[in-house]
């Protein structure tokens, strides 16, 4: 495929080039939280804050309104599915009706969008996803109620086109994410990407499938194939930072069936004899199949690195990892026992933050709130954890930058979920009906 980026000299470009930071990857970078985005959730992403930790000015993408849909509002508000569905067509309307002006930003620098996998970041442009948008908005009121693969698929197709040209200007409308970069030429890219080559979705259904697993050792030739692109198309990119995948029995979604096993942890950090998907109770992996997930997604994260070390050669200097797959050991209370909570203080309160499924009752904020209710993306305090990981080793590398640390009581203040969470007694069952609807398309 041809690899086209704007011309060095394009008028586009003027004061826009050579940007201190840029972002390309999935929902992890984009901010997702509870199956949901929006401009504050933007701002609490991982590279928003290792941006201001790092005192570099980035430009995140400044939604007017949630794409299609706020999760935890509409559990908030008490659900019904066919206020739901009216929702979302207004939301949609109110996107097509502001076209053009989605925003006063000709690009952003984190451009990362929920659901992508490597191959979307060589393939999905904004043009070609503002051409469906209209289609599938006439599609879903033709049918009168919700259809689970049209508001995927117009989820998918709005993000896109927003994050990837949010002025909607045609000479911009067939970059990718890739060729943005090329045009650009950041100082510095930071990347995440991965977790929909099978992670995210065994940790949403507890199946340890052969499919997932094929996707799995697929991934180091994906890496590679980035690579080459990177190291051909962006040779003025100072430094590449790639984030490896996490290790997945830390994922909340990932736990015994009830609270009272969870709070037994296996001794010296070993596995549970069972665990399932929580939201829902379903399928389940064995403690042998928990262990050998952990493993193949070490030995991915192992053979990407070598993949793509190789690749650069003797510029290999400019790649950095992140072990993020190390760093969630140190906050993993599942398996480790609550010494490994983290405590903050909001508003004369103590809460303990941990990687428990998020739980919450009558008086508020209960258990969990390292990830939001779907259980697989993390609250802003979970971001602010990874960047912090990500801010340091970017300091490291570049000793004339320093690092400040993202404060976990004003992430935890500024979280409207662990501040505010919908307090429904059947909030996981509701859940359950909209997993099947938005889980396909944010899954990473």
């Amino acid at each position: 495929m041809e690899f086209r980026p704007l011309a060095a000299n394009s008028p586009h470009l003027q004061g826009h080039a050579r940007p201190e930071i840029m972002a390309i990857g999935d929902s992890i970078f984009n901010g997702v939280r509870s199956f949901t985005i929006n401009e504050d959730l933007a701002n609490a992403s991982p590279p928003a804050f290792v941006a201001r930790g790092l005192g570099l000015h980035m430009v995140q993408p400044d939604y007017r309104r949630p794409v299609l849909f706020d999760v935890e509002q509409e559990l908030r508000d008490g659900i019904d599915l066919g206020r739901f569905y009216r929702n979302i067509v207004d939301n949609a309307d109110r996107w097509l009706e502001e076209r053009g002006e989605w925003s006063n930003h000709r690009f952003f620098d984190n451009i990362s969008v929920a659901g992508f996998a490597y191959r979307d970041m060589h393939v999905a442009t904004a043009g070609f996803a503002r051409a469906h948008i209209r289609t599938l908005v006439d599609r879903l009121k033709m049918r009168g109620s919700l259809d689970f693969n049209i508001v995927t698929e117009l989820f998918m197709a709005l993000n896109i086109a927003f994050v990837l040209n949010p002025t909607s200007e045609p000479e911009l409308d067939d970059l990718t994410q890739l060729e943005q970069v090329a045009s650009r030429r950041p100082k510095r890219l930071l990347i995440n990407i991965g977790n929909n080559e099978g992670l995210f979705g065994m940790g949403m259904s507890a199946s340890f499938s052969r499919v997932s697993l094929q996707q799995l050792r697929m991934i180091p030739e994906l890496a590679k194939e980035l690579a080459g692109v990177l190291k051909t198309h962006c040779a003025d990119v100072g430094k590449f930072y790639f984030n490896t995948l996490l290790r997945p029995r830390v994922l909340a979604n990932l736990s015994p069936r009830t609270d009272h096993e969870m709070f037994n942890p296996p001794p010296r950090g070993g596995y549970f004899k069972r665990y399932v998907a929580r939201l829902g109770s379903m399928n389940g992996m064995s403690a042998d199949q928990m262990k050998d997930f952990d493993n193949e997604i070490a030995k991915v994260n192992r053979a990407t690195e070598i993949a793509m070390k190789a690749v650069f050669g003797r510029q290999q200097d400019k790649l950095v990892f992140i072990d993020l797959y190390k760093m969630v050991d140190g906050f993993d209370t599942k398996h480790f026992g609550q010494g490994r909570r983290l405590k903050v203080e909001v508003g004369g309160r103590t809460l303990h933050i941990s990687n428990y499924p998020f739980s919450a009752n009558a008086f508020g904020f209960r258990q969990g709130g390292m990830f939001g209710l779907d259980n697989m993306h993390p609250t802003c305090v979970g971001y602010a954890l990874l960047a912090n990981t990500m801010g340091k080793a970017i300091a490291a590398a570049e000793p004339g930058l320093k690092y400040r640390n993202a404060d976990f009581d004003d992430a935890a203040a500024g979280d409207t979920l662990i501040m505010n969470p919908p307090r429904s007694l059947d909030r996981l069952g509701v859940l359950m009906g909209l997993v099947g609807l938005i889980g396909g398309a944010m899954m990473g």
